[in-house]
Parts: structure tokens; C-alpha cells; sequence
């Protein structure tokens, strides 16, 4: 039988992948007509039993082990003369440099590699764990897988050796990206070349066919929509309404008198645990993600890493369980408004949300691929108090991360393992944090930190925040000048509120009860009494809604610069 198939480097080709089937066709006519078999994949290396079909697969991803050029497991007879089985084909890098393949047929391969391996382990494991109940969502994944394998071995035109359909439209979407093309200009440059490329050709006419290509990679996004006044998401429970509960406004947008199916508002949610758990595919990127634990340099009172600090040791004192696998994931959150249009003179306010892994060195955790945005909160203006709505996908994927965990594959260990992860802090400019801690940062308690404990005056139209002096040591000489504003200073800091102080504070404030998010016009926030305690709470966030907020040391961090 010819082996020569073997040899080949690119294993998306006509002749490699016929070989395949040979290969497989002679097994199943030698195994009795049992459909499960060895594979010889490079992976599995004849250990494991697979059926046909997955071990099709494999050898398309994988390869054929170099050295197995005698199928003995799988039917051919050994020769009397044959000292040993497996002998080398011939040196594997004699093809090393041939340019037959296509320009970045390897990363191809690799990522191909990187999804295929990444969602099958997972998916075995958990039909292992689960007694089979995930067998269509197990085929839904391998339909998507054969998808993109048939995309990756389509070629861009007949005859075409230097792309395939996947990897030229990975390379003009990474183009689209880096240079900011609008849609438009793609959909032009796509136009064009259709007409430029032979008759035949596979690519996609426009922008909105070549995402759909592109989805079976995964990592997509979901839109869901928003009542108009911010009040609820029509979400779950709500996904089927056509208007606000709350405020009874419709969902849908009218022209001419006639109400269309074209959404008001819409947030766009890319799922952030998809994304976390694509780190680890990567092995050189799973071996960082261990950084914190295994290579970071430790001297006492010195702070390179957030792993140094205090919050993040007070979380493994009181969670050590998540100190045990250092693969358990530290986060961050930060999120404020900026104009996507570039100019002063529009009002349009759109809110970004963005997530950073701590566990990886401080030179790559800061770096774009590994800054998250799962949330884009739609504009004209703020969200205001009512960023709680918006963030409700993202805090129901971070209580499953913290309570349950999922199942992640570790590509530099070889194995799946049960991923957590925990929220450390958020950092915001101080609008944006009153906005996520409920707190209202104006007036004459306006410090999120010292909140009634806030010393101020007013100083003629504005208001003078004095106490300074009071956080010097109690016998500093500047206490007693009154140099400053005539006076002495013996007043003690504020005490600062533990988070379990706060929450059970904000349980019994009687102006927070009944509250509901929206700005519908009767919403307006009621003007209390000079005399009510904790005033400028305007809320409970929704961050109390994960089990260990309150407990943590540092919730929020204010960002200064600007």
C-alpha cells in the first residue's frame, strides 16, 4: 500500500487527506467491523481507542506518528525479515523548507491544532463526568470543527498553493483590525478581489459571510437587547417580551407609525469564560498564567506583582483552597465612558468593559491580547447607577467561576483541570466608581473611603475637604500650627468600613428599599434630609452579588491620572 502520503507537510492537502481514508478503510476491512480503533495519531501514539471518524480527525491535526510505517495494530502482516517494527520514513526535515505549502499553513495548523485538542478532551471529560447527558453539544462541536477543517483544506481558488479559504481571511480580518477598516472599505476590497481572482474562487463576498466563516473559531459575541431608559436586559427570563416591565416601554423601534423588529438598544456581551479558557490552549501562555506561583521573584517589601500585594494574599488566607492550583485565575475590571466618534461637540457616551488576568508577568498581563472587553455598554449617554443591568451577564459568569468553576484543558500540563477565578478589585475614575459602588461621590460626603466620616466646609460657592492633618501621627508638630486654617487638629481618621460593615449597613437603609434601575421620568433620585445617615448611597451593587465581595480587603482602586 502507498505510504508516501506520509511524508507530506501539509496535511489539509487532496493527497494527504485520501491517504487518511485509505488508511482508515483498510483498518475497519481488518479490525472485524468494529467501528473503534488505535489511533496512531502523534497525540495518542497507538495508546488510546477512538472511533473512526475521531481518528480521521486526529490524523489531520496531529499527523501519523513518523515511525509507524508497519500498521501491525491495525492489520498488516509483519514480514519474516523484520527485525523491528517501526523504522524511520526518511529524515523529517528533508521537507522543512519546501515552499509548497502555503505561508502560514503552521500557525493554521497550530491554532486548528490548539481548538481541536482544547474541546475534545474537555468534552470527553465531561460525558465521562456527566454519563453521556452533553452528547449533542458534544456533536455541535465537532460539526463546527468539521466546518472550519473543510475551510482550512478549501483552497482559496483552483489551483491556488499558497492559501486556503481560512487562512487568507484570517490574514485580511487581521488586516481589517490593525489598519481600523471600517465595514464598508472591506466589503469594497472584498468586491474587489472576487473579480480580480480566477473564476472558481471561495471567498467570501462580504464582511457579514466572512464572520460567519470565522465563527466556528469560537470567541464570538451575543447581542442582547436593553429597554431604552437602562431599566432591565430582555434576557433569559425576558428574552420573549416586546416591552419593559418597568417602564412599559417597547423594545422596538417605530418608523412611519409602524413598529419594526430593529432593537433600541443593544449591548454587545462577548462570554468571558470561553476567552479564559482559550489561554490555556497555548502552552507557552498556560505556563505564564503560572507565573505568580512558580517564577515570580519574592523579597519582602517589594511589590513587583499584584501577587505581592496584601489583597491578593488576604483572598489566599481566607480562600486557600484557590492558593493550592496556581491556574486558579485573579482578575481585574475597569470600565468608563469615552466618545467613539472622536468629537467634543456630540454628547454620545459609549461604556467599554474590560477584564485583565493578574496571573501572567507584569510585561504581558497589561498587553492587548490579554485584556478582555466582554461588555460593551451602548450610548447615547451614561449608564449612570444603572451600570448594574449591564453588568448582570458578566456577574453571572463570575459566580460560576468562583462556586463551581468549568472545565478547562491545560495544553502545557496535558490535562483538563476545574478553572476558578476571583474578581480582586475594580479600578475606575471616581464617577465610574460611585457608579459601580452605588455611592454617589458629590456633596459634602463625597469620599467613597471615609463616606459620613468625610470632613468638609464650604468655602464660599464650593466646598473644602480640610481634614488632612487629622492622618498625621498624633504628636506631629503640624497638628498644633495653626497655620493652616487658624485652628489645631485633634481629630482621629476616619474609621474605614469593612466590606461586611458596608453590606450590612446597606441591608437596613430604609431610601435604598424598593429600588429599580431605569430613567423613565419619575425616576429621579430623591432629595433626602441633611440628617439621614449614608445619604449618597443610592444602591446596593450588584459586585455584592459574588460571594466573596465583601470579604475582600481592597473592592475598589481610583485612577487619577487623566
Amino acid at each position: 500500500m502507498d505510504k508516501s502520503w506520509m511524508k507530506l507537510p501539509d496535511r489539509f492537502s487532496q493527497e494527504y487527506i485520501a491517504g487518511v481514508d485509505a488508511f482508515i478503510a483498510f483498518a475497519l476491512q481488518h479490525n472485524g467491523g468494529n467501528n473503534m480503533m488505535l489511533c496512531p495519531c502523534q497525540y495518542c501514539a497507538n495508546t488510546t481507542s477512538q472511533c473512526a471518524t475521531l481518528v480521521r480527525t486526529h490524523l489531520i491535526i496531529y499527523g501519523m506518528r513518523p515511525s509507524y510505517t508497519k500498521w501491525l495494530s491495525h492489520g498488516e502482516e509483519a514480514t519474516i525479515d523484520e527485525d523491528h517494527v517501526e523504522e524511520p520514513l526518511e529524515d523529517e526535515d528533508e521537507d522543512e523548507d519546501d515552499g509548497d505549502g502555503f505561508d502560514g499553513f503552521d500557525d493554521i495548523q497550530d491554532l486548528l491544532d490548539d481548538i481541536h485538542r482544547a474541546t475534545t478532551v474537555v468534552e470527553q471529560q465531561e460525558n465521562q463526568n456527566g454519563g453521556g447527558e452533553n452528547t449533542s453539544e458534544s456533536s455541535q462541536g465537532a460539526s463546527r470543527f468539521d466546518n472550519l477543517l473543510r475551510t482550512a483544506q478549501r483552497e482559496l481558488y483552483p489551483g491556488c498553493k499558497s492559501h486556503s479559504v481560512l487562512s487568507f481571511l484570517l490574514k485580511l480580518v487581521h488586516l481589517k483590525d490593525s489598519n481600523h477598516w471600517s465595514n464598508k472599505s472591506f466589503d469594497m476590497l472584498l468586491k474587489l478581489l472576487k473579480e480580480a481572482l480566477p473564476t472558481g474562487d471561495s471567498l467570501p463576498a462580504t464582511y457579514y459571510k466572512a464572520k460567519k466563516t470565522l465563527r466556528d473559531l469560537g470567541l464570538d459575541y451575543e447581542s442582547i437587547h436593553a429597554c431604552f431608559n437602562d431599566c432591565v436586559l430582555f434576557w433569559k427570563e425576558l428574552e420573549d417580551k416586546d416591552e419593559c416591565p418597568v417602564c412599559k416601554e417597547s423594545r422596538w423601534k417605530e418608523r412611519k407609525g409602524k413598529t419594526t423588529r430593529i432593537p433600541r438598544k443593544v449591548l454587545h456581551y462577548m462570554p468571558l469564560i470561553p476567552r479564559l479558557q482559550r489561554l490555556f490552549t497555548n502552552k507557552e501562555i498556560a505556563s505564564d498564567l503560572r507565573y505568580h506561583k512558580e517564577k515570580r521573584v519574592v523579597e519582602e517589601n517589594v511589590l513587583r506583582h499584584p501577587a505581592d500585594g496584601e489583597a491578593w494574599k488576604h483572598v489566599d488566607r481566607i480562600y486557600p483552597w484557590l492558593a493550592d492550583d496556581p491556574r486558579h485565575l485573579r482578575l481585574g475590571l475597569a470600565t468608563d465612558g469615552f466618545n467613539p466618534f472622536g468629537i467634543m461637540s456630540s454628547s454620545c457616551s459609549v461604556w467599554p468593559v474590560v477584564v485583565v488576568v493578574y496571573n501572567l508577568p507584569p510585561w504581558r498581563c497589561m498587553k492587548e491580547p490579554f485584556v478582555f472587553m466582554p461588555l460593551l455598554i451602548p450610548g447615547k449617554k451614561g449608564p449612570g447607577m444603572d451600570i448594574d443591568v449591564y453588568l448582570r451577564p458578566v456577574v453571572e459568569e463570575l459566580k460560576l467561576l468562583f462556586s463551581s468553576g468549568v472545565l478547562t484543558y491545560d495544553a502545557h500540563l496535558g490535562e483538563t483541570f476545574n478553572m476558578h477565578a476571583v474578581l480582586l478589585w475594580t479600578i475606575n475614575d471616581l464617577p465610574a466608581l460611585g457608579s459601580l459602588f452605588g455611592y454617589v461621590p458629590m456633596g459634602y460626603k463625597a469620599c467613597p473611603v471615609c463616606l459620613d466620616g468625610t470632613y468638609s466646609q464650604p468655602l464660599r460657592s464650593k466646598i473644602g475637604f480640610l481634614g488632612h492633618r487629622r492622618y498625621l501621627p498624633i504628636r506631629h508638630r503640624w497638628r498644633k500650627s495653626k497655620a493652616f486654617n487658624g485652628k489645631n487638629e485633634g481629630a482621629l481618621p476616619s474609621k474605614e468600613l469593612s466590606g461586611n460593615e458596608i453590606f450590612a449597613m446597606l441591608q437596613k437603609l430604609d431610601h435604598l428599599q424598593g429600588f429599580k434601575y431605569g430613567k423613565k421620568g419619575d425616576k429621579k433620585r430623591k432629595t433626602l434630609h441633611k440628617s439621614v445617615r449614608w445619604k449618597n448611597f443610592s444602591k446596593k451593587s450588584i459586585l455584592f452579588e459574588l460571594p466573596y465581595w465583601k470579604e475582600l480587603l481592597l473592592r475598589h482602586n481610583r485612577r487619577h491620572a487623566h
